[in-house]
């Protein structure tokens, strides 16, 4: 079972959420927390006991659509889709299949709720079970034309640092003499960070800024002038 939960701003940052008594958006808050992977709470009473919660805060919930309730005592969030995506390693399916397999708009296939890479953003509208329809966000805004930008963006590829080998063959390539050992070795001493503590998002475009460096302290150095820098960058 996932240990993280997630909370979609434009679900729970509203006026129609913030309308609502502070209790019920505590609660809210503390079920989602407490939801298994299909967004259904078991015990919602016993929460509301330990945080000393009334029982109307949680019809609230119901009435204002947040949350779904069952004769059996279980809830459902219903925007849980919206909040969060599982992945499918980690997904648990719910142990209250009794009422999940009620809900003729909850998918019946046994499938967790997998996240692709180039998954477009999620429909947060109140098709889920009830308010604004598919097809718009709480405010009334068509989504399809963001959701098809979104997926035409391709995935952004994790950086991983390379080896002294890999650095070694691309110095080679450029013929810039630097020393491929000592260029790892200080970007694995900082974290691979660059400039003002940012990631470096492309290690070769670093090997290129050290053959500039490389290039202007040779300069200085054939001048005759002193290599001990000044602010501002200039050289005694």
């Amino acid at each position: 079972m996932a240990k993280r939960r997630m909370f979609n701003i434009d679900v729970v940052s509203t006026d129609d959420f913030h309308s609502m008594p502070r209790d019920a958006q505590l609660l809210y808050f503390n079920l989602g927390m407490s939801a298994d992977d299909d967004g259904f709470v078991a015990s919602p009473k016993i929460i509301m006991k330990v945080l000393g919660i009334r029982q109307s805060n949680l019809i609230t919930l119901a009435e204002k659509g947040y949350i779904k309730l069952f004769d059996s005592g279980v809830c459902l969030i219903t925007d849980w889709l919206a909040h969060n995506y599982i992945r499918r390693d980690r997904y648990t399916p719910t142990r209250c299949k009794k009422e999940k397999e009620s809900l003729d708009s909850m998918p019946d296939d046994g499938q967790p709720n997998d996240i692709p890479a180039d998954i477009p953003p999620v429909d947060t509208g109140k098709d889920r079970i009830g308010k604004v329809s598919s097809g718009e966000d709480r405010s009334g805004e068509d989504r399809s034309e963001k959701e098809r930008e979104k997926a035409d963006k391709p995935p952004r590829a994790r950086f991983s640092p390379p080896g002294v080998e890999e650095v070694g063959e691309y110095c080679r390539e450029r013929k810039n003499g630097i020393d491929p050992q000592r260029f790892v070795d200080f970007y694995t001493a900082n974290g691979w960070l660059q400039g003002k503590g940012k990631p470096i998002k492309d290690w070769r475009a670093a090997v290129r800024t050290w053959e500039g460096r490389e290039k202007n302290d040779r300069h200085h150095h054939d001048h005759g002038y002193d290599d001990t820098p000044i602010p501002g960058g200039l050289y005694l």
